[in-house]
């Protein structure tokens, strides 16, 4: 089974009104809990402060749905995985009973994206495209479509995001039915041509100079960063415009 490495902080809040069982369950090499609070009330005020990257629930929410909205509302461009510690109720992103729950939240870090981001991912992937097209990578490469699809899905997580090797590329390969090692090819080719026929004006305005000059381009990581950040202030931009 992957596990994510130890050095990688799982950034966890904890909405429990009796909270002790569940942080000495959560306190364990990886997670670190950011924020615990006690009422359903207090949602959106700590889950937009503190931005974490796993919401940890006592139990189910007496109404799923205003808590999904208010969730939702609180961090609509990067909304946190929900574990809910009733191991025999699934709920949005997992469920476990406090024995397993810290392999839970890790095993959670693990998948593509955050439930409630799921039905984001096409307008992500588009921006991702147009940013793509901007700086002049064919769509026909066949690294194309997996750097829209895997920034589109990086873009969903609240910084730090896992090392790609660990949680994104994985997927990658399943999604596309290739090895990881061809994923991380394919990405770094599509990148490679872009920087050799697209537009350096473009490139400098997406990437500005944090690309090192001795190797002329950004390497994989340098660029699924960079489009998910301006994926992340562009559905900024438009939550704040509403």
């Amino acid at each position: 089974m992957t596990m994510l490495p130890e050095r990688f902080e799982i950034r966890a809040s904890l909405l429990a009104a009796q909270p002790m069982e569940l942080l000495r369950a959560l306190d364990a090499p990886g997670i670190a809990v950011c924020d615990v609070f006690g009422s359903e009330s207090q949602l959106a005020l700590h889950v937009a402060r503190f931005q974490p990257h796993a919401l940890v629930l006592a139990d189910i929410p007496s109404d799923p749905e205003r808590f999904c909205r208010s969730l939702l509302s609180a961090a609509p461009v990067c909304p946190p995985r929900v574990i809910v510690c009733r191991a025999d109720t699934p709920f949005l992103d997992a469920s476990a009973d406090p024995a397993s729950l810290a392999d839970c939240v890790r095993q959670t870090m693990l998948s593509p994206c955050a439930a409630l981001a799921r039905e984001s991912l096409p307008r992500r992937e588009r921006l991702v495209r147009d940013l793509l097209d901007g700086i002049g990578m064919p769509e026909s490469l066949l690294g194309y479509p997996c750097l829209a699809y895997a920034a589109a899905l990086l873009s969903t997580v609240p910084p730090p995001a896992p090392p790609l090797q660990y949680a994104l590329y994985p997927h990658l390969a399943r999604h596309f039915s290739v090895s990881p090692s061809a994923v991380e090819k394919r990405i770094r080719g599509a990148v490679e041509s872009a920087w050799l026929r697209g537009s350096l004006t473009a490139q400098t305005r997406l990437l500005g100079l944090s690309v090192s000059a001795e190797r002329g381009k950004p390497t994989n990581s340098e660029l699924l960063y960079r489009l998910a950040e301006s994926v992340r202030a562009a559905l900024d931009a438009d939550t704040n415009a509403q």
